[in-house]
């Protein structure tokens, strides 16, 4: 898919996510990001998965809604697609923390809080809470730790759940 299609693309995502459905899914989504930079998150909002773009289809009896956040990552300007998700891995890590701090708090999980409660000493090891539902995917998922198309999702996302856990 061309950086142009993509871009269109990931708006159309952006704008519809109530009415994109997946006929065939790659995994489950995690905190509303999926492994690698093939697959999206879309479907209902209680249980979204991760789909190619080539399985996503737009049904015409659900009804569209925008909802406007505050807190949003930013785009790449070259791509005109966030790269946070790809860089999630970097959310945890004190050398990038300033950096990801403005450039990723929605994928980072920093939306809502004070500047002061993250910073480099405080950071902690813990598990992001899915903005759709509110809590914690991680548990349920806690079989993706090791997966390796998941393994640096969940490594970011699921810190306290996939640390020291065997294989």
């Amino acid at each position: 898919m061309s950086p142009t299609k993509l871009a269109a693309f990931s708006v159309l995502i952006g704008l519809t996510s109530a009415a994109l459905f997946c006929t065939s899914s790659v995994g489950p989504c995690l905190s509303g990001a999926c492994p690698g930079s093939n697959s999206v998150c879309v479907g209902p909002t209680s249980n979204p998965v991760c789909c190619n773009a080539s399985n996503i289809y737009v049904s015409s009896s659900s009804t569209t809604s925008t909802t406007t956040s505050t807190c949003y990552d930013l785009l790449n300007p070259v791509t005109g697609v966030s790269d946070c998700p790809r860089r999630s891995f970097l959310c945890a890590d004190s050398t990038y923390y300033s950096v990801m701090v403005v450039q990723c708090p929605r994928t980072c999980g920093f939306c809502g809080a004070s500047s002061s409660i993250y910073n480099y000493t405080s950071f902690s090891c813990t598990d992001s809470t899915n903005p759709y539902t509110g809590s914690s995917d991680c548990a349920s998922l806690r079989y993706l730790c090791y997966n390796s198309a998941y393994s640096t999702l969940m490594s970011s996302q699921c810190c306290a759940t996939c640390s020291g856990k065997k294989k």
